[in-house]
């Protein structure tokens, strides 16, 4: 009997996002990219925002100074990653952060194409049974390049000599 499937690391089984929850903030992953997910509270603007995303680490603080001006909460700091170690390198000149609608959006793109157990091995943050993830099970499911190497390599093959 011959296997495809990895052997299981341990962890949670990842959630819907092949990811999970860890303390202030919910993360998932693609083969390609990580997504960080951390609710801030309301009048939050991105003057508010600390974010340094670097190959190895991430740091992500939250200054509630627009909010308490607007009395929707006391001024106070909320920090997420404190120069957290990350699980796997990044590409920190193609990563990004967005604020919207009370919802801070940390994108760390992989150097490597894969599955994370974590975004960092810090004590505390939840590890997940990375060989559970599932990538989409249709090609127009995934992201514009890993979409287009999908292609390539099928043409390739359709026109290989048997």
């Amino acid at each position: 009997f011959i296997s495809f499937k990895p052997p299981s690391e341990g962890g949670a089984a990842p959630d819907r996002h092949n990811g999970s929850h860890g303390v202030g903030y919910t993360w998932g992953q693609t083969l390609s990219e990580v997504q960080v997910w951390i609710v801030v509270a309301k009048g939050t603007t991105a003057r508010d925002i600390v974010c340094d995303i670097r190959p190895t680490a991430l740091s992500v603080a939250v200054h509630r100074t627009s909010a308490a001006a607007a009395g929707a909460a006391p001024p106070r700091t909320n920090t997420v990653f404190r120069s957290a170690q990350l699980w796997k390198r990044v590409k920190a000149d193609e990563s990004l952060w967005t604020l919207e609608q009370g919802l801070l959006t940390v994108t760390l793109v992989k150097v490597e194409s894969g599955w994370w157990r974590c975004v960092t091995d810090l004590v505390g943050h939840p590890k997940i049974d990375s060989s559970l993830c599932r990538a989409p099970d249709r090609i127009d499911e995934y992201e514009g390049g890993e979409q287009e190497e999908l292609r390539q390599f099928f043409q390739r093959q359709l026109t290989r000599r048997l």
